[in-house]
């Protein structure tokens, strides 16, 4: 693929990753800040697991559970429908593996990784040229805010996992000054049942000088000194995607060869979809939902139905 990154490749991994409530995917300037878990917190939640011969999505279950309770009297506010899968926790990166770069090893052993983790979060030495300014990426990102100033700073680390203030674990990735380095994260959750996963995307927070492409790896996995599996890869500023199959370098660009074009997505009135995937051990459906001008979700559009997946040993 030909010009694959910018100045660094954003990818928020899932070697079959799950987070229950979802995530809510919006990119500030130099970095793509992930939001999960973004709904609000209700008076009922209501946990349900779909059935297995059930023959849509999650989404539409969902959608037609919520439907029936609102015709039964219950206000859309008061409750939230999740699912009773076990939700992967985005800030506590212990059995992780984090592909991110330092600004230097000393700021790396500062960490204090034990011996096992540092297998999984290897050091990998920052790209520090063309920065203005050092600092700590928690310093300037904190709660989804960007006071770069929109210039590259010699940021201790380039990935940055936290609660804000709302109490939504969050997410950064900052870029570079001149290399495309890329730096990302993988949870190892190999399972044969159905998995689900949602995120917003806002196109007008994406920095297109700093951050080239971004996505989620869907079945994917380290083997040896290469990542495998599948990835929905989005061109910053197009925001065009595509189904990708990976077969890369650890430490190199995440190129991979095309399966599956998505259609065009209409972002709408807020400039804003909600992404949602199913993700399935030999097939991906993606859907997604436009934001009105009121915020609220609109009718659910298809992009990919039941697409085929080969088995990668990360499923």
């Amino acid at each position: 693929m030909k010009n694959f990154f910018k100045k660094a490749l954003s990818l928020v991994l899932c070697g079959a990753m799950l987070l229950g409530c979802g995530l809510d995917l919006s990119l500030p300037v130099q970095a793509a800040g992930i939001d999960v878990g973004a709904n609000p917190t209700p008076k009922i939640d209501i946990a349900v697991n779909v059935p297995s011969d059930y023959p849509g999505t999650f989404l539409e279950f969902k959608q037609e559970l919520m439907e029936k309770l609102i015709e039964q009297g219950l206000n859309p506010s008061d409750f939230r429908i999740t699912t009773t899968a076990v939700s992967i926790d985005t800030t506590d990166t212990n059995g992780w593996y984090v592909y991110d770069h330092y600004r230097d090893a000393a700021t790396y052993n500062a960490l204090g990784l034990s011996a096992d983790q540092k297998l999984k979060q290897p050091y990998r030495a920052a790209d520090n040229s063309h920065t203005n300014g050092t600092g700590t990426i928690e310093s300037y990102f904190k709660n989804n805010t960007n006071t770069t100033g929109n210039q590259c700073k010699n940021f201790d680390k380039h990935i940055y996992s936290y609660v804000d203030d709302e109490g939504k674990a969050s997410m950064v990735f900052a870029g570079y000054g001149t290399q495309a380095l890329t730096d990302y994260m993988i949870y190892p959750a190999a399972s044969n049942s159905r998995r689900n996963f949602s995120f917003d995307i806002n196109p007008a927070v994406i920095d297109t000088h700093t951050i080239g492409s971004y996505g989620f790896f869907l079945n994917a996995g380290i083997n040896g000194s290469n990542v495998q599996g599948y990835a929905l890869i989005f061109a910053a500023g197009s925001n065009a995607c595509t189904l990708q199959k990976i077969n890369a370098g650890v430490n190199g660009g995440m190129t991979g060869s095309s399966v599956a074009t998505l259609p065009t997505m209409n972002f709408g009135p807020k400039n804003t979809v909600r992404l949602t995937v199913e993700l399935n051990k030999n097939s991906v459906t993606v859907q997604y939902q436009s934001y009105d001008a009121n915020g609220n979700l609109g009718a659910i559009q298809n992009l990919l139905t039941n697409q085929h997946l080969d088995d990668t040993g990360f499923n």
